[in-house]
Formats: structure tokens, C-alpha cells, sequence
């Protein structure tokens, strides 16, 4: 079944990308059958926004369009909209949290955050955390097409593969050029019905590991030499 799937996945339009934390790693499914009956706790979704209105009005419009599809499979999603300040300026743009207090959301518990303080794309992402209550963050910039089975793809890819330690998350986004030594970029040739396992993280809808996440942001806390 799983083979089936990532190949429903990459033709319809979304990334079967694996990031993987070593480059040894298998490029192949899972090696034993696996079960979909549970597919576990929702995943949060995290949407990144600063001042874009209409991106941010056709993403949302997006999530709704998968839910409207039966594309959350009838679980509770939280949803986190964090706005920040652009650079220069002393709050939130006004049309932006405007649009995101409008937003109706009927496929979970919606949060608006608003940085008071301009954080950048950068501060966003590095502000975010993985409480107990739920780990499993997915990763949207105001600028992303989602496609209807995204959040399909998630829940299986981490049913089958979210165990493993060597593995730090999970992209929507396709692989492209490898731009680091040779040696930690993984084999291109992959079957477009197995997903393809790269020590390269893509940021276009990201999902990383809760244990490699919480492992990131202590180790950027401890090298950041800005004040």
C-alpha cells in the first residue's frame, strides 16, 4: 500500500522527500506491511505570515479546500497563524490580522500570534516549539500551493518512518540540485513510488521529527552569537 501511495503523492503533485540526518541511509519503503488503520495524533499545522494578504488569503483558502476534500481524515487540527512585524514598522500589518481573525476554520482550534517585534522568516521558525501536547508540527510559508492529499502523505510518511532516529523530518517540497559535498547526497535515481531520503532539509511545508526539532533549537540556542 505504501508504495501506492507515495506514487499518488508525487503525481499529485506533492514531494515524497525524507530528510534524513545521515547520509546512510536506505533509499526503500518500509520492509514490513504497515497498517493505516491508526494513524496516530493530529499533525499541528504552523502557518508563517508577515505582509501578504492575498498569499496568505489563497493559502488559507488552500487548507480549507483539503478539508472541504476529506483531506484531514476527520481529525481535530489545530492550526497556528503567527503574523510577524515587518521591519521597520511597530505591529502586525492591520489586513493581514484582520483576514486571519476572519478566517473561519472548522477542522480544529485556530491561534493567532502576533509578533510584536519583527522577527523575520528566520526568528518565525526558530520561536517554534514541539509541546507534549502536540509534538507534530507541519511547517507553511504564506507563499505555498498545497495539494489535497498533503496532509494524507504526512500522516502515513510519519506512521512508517517517524520512528526512526536517523530520520529529522519530512518536506512537501520535491528534491532539486544537491548542493553540498557529494558524500551526504543521496542517490537521485529513486523510483517515484519510494520516497526519496536526502540529508538536505526543504522548507516548503516541513515537518520535522518532535526529538530532532527540540535537538535543533537547543543546538542553535547554544551557537547563536547575535544579541
Amino acid at each position: 500500500m505504501l508504495p501506492a501511495l507515495f506514487a499518488l503523492a508525487a503525481a499529485s503533485g506533492v514531494g515524497t522527500n525524507v530528510t534524513a540526518l545521515s547520509s546512510q541511509v536506505t533509499q526503500h519503503s518500509a520492509k514490513q506491511p504497515v497498517s493505516f488503520d491508526d494513524l496516530g495524533s493530529p499533525i499541528r499545522l504552523v502557518v508563517l505570515a508577515c505582509k501578504r494578504p492575498l498569499a496568505l488569503n489563497a493559502l488559507l483558502a488552500n487548507l480549507n479546500s483539503v478539508g472541504e476534500a476529506g483531506g484531514y481524515e476527520g481529525h481535530s487540527v489545530p492550526l497556528l497563524i503567527s503574523i510577524d512585524t515587518p521591519r521597520g514598522k511597530l505591529a502586525p500589518p492591520a489586513d493581514v490580522v484582520e483576514l486571519a481573525n476572519d478566517f473561519d476554520w472548522a477542522y480544529g482550534k485556530k491561534t493567532i500570534r502576533l509578533q510584536q517585534t519583527h522577527q523575520g522568516i528566520l526568528g518565525q521558525w526558530l520561536m517554534l516549539r514541539t509541546p507534549a501536547s502536540s509534538p507534530w508540527m507541519a511547517v507553511l510559508e504564506d507563499d505555498l500551493a498545497l495539494s489535497p492529499c498533503f496532509y494524507s502523505y504526512l500522516l502515513r510518511a510519519r506512521k512508517v518512518f517517524g520512528h526512526r532516529e536517523d530520520i529529522s523530518g519530512f518536506t512537501l517540497q520535491k528534491h532539486g540540485p544537491c548542493l553540498t559535498e557529494s558524500e551526504f547526497c543521496a542517490e537521485r535515481d529513486v523510483p517515484m513510488d519510494q520516497p526519496y531520503l536526502v540529508r538536505c532539509v526543504g522548507s516548503w511545508g516541513f515537518m520535522p521529527t518532535p526529538s530532532a526539532w527540540t535537538q535543533f533549537i537547543e543546538w542553535q540556542a547554544a551557537h547563536n552569537t547575535t544579541t
